[in-house]
């Protein structure tokens, strides 16, 4: 009898592991209906802003996709070979922040300009990540420091 139970304890353990496996491995794969007007195949950043565009960093330019067309910014900053955008979001200023490979930059929404902020703190420097707190502040990850 006590063989017995552990056989049927090891097998429902081992149904509950692949059952598990399963879930973890499971998504689905969704191609984009613009994805042929991006300027390369490689997406580094993606970002879902609050007006519903979808935003995505390359290294031949930052994408806005409004779901049929995708508008292509190519600024002074990105010019300069692999120059990727790795991380954005978004601030109630309508400003999309922008963590690029060579500093920090933004672009205003609302006249689609995008400027460098504090270069002479950033200059340089690979912003991998950009969190925001509230309404204001952000943490800004870089390689050598972490700021708010």
């Amino acid at each position: 009898m006590h063989i017995h139970r552990s056989i049927i304890t090891l097998l429902l353990l081992g149904i509950c592991f692949f059952k598990g496996l399963g879930f973890a491995q499971t998504f689905e794969e969704h191609l984009l209906n613009t994805q042929a007007q991006l300027p390369v195949s490689a997406i580094h950043s993606a970002y879902r802003d609050k007006d519903g565009y979808m935003w995505y960093g390359t290294v031949n330019g930052l994408c806005r996709d409004d779901g049929y067309n995708i508008r292509i910014f190519r600024p002074d900053f990105l010019q300069a070979q692999d120059r990727v955008i790795g991380s954005m979001c978004e601030d109630d200023d309508m400003h999309l922040w922008l963590g690029a490979d060579n500093g920090l930059f933004w672009l205003d929404k609302r006249d689609l300009s995008i400027a460098e902020l504090c270069p002479e703190q950033w200059e340089g420097e690979r912003i991998s990540r950009i969190t925001p707190m509230d309404g204001k502040r952000k943490w800004i990850q870089c390689r050598s420091k972490v700021a708010l």
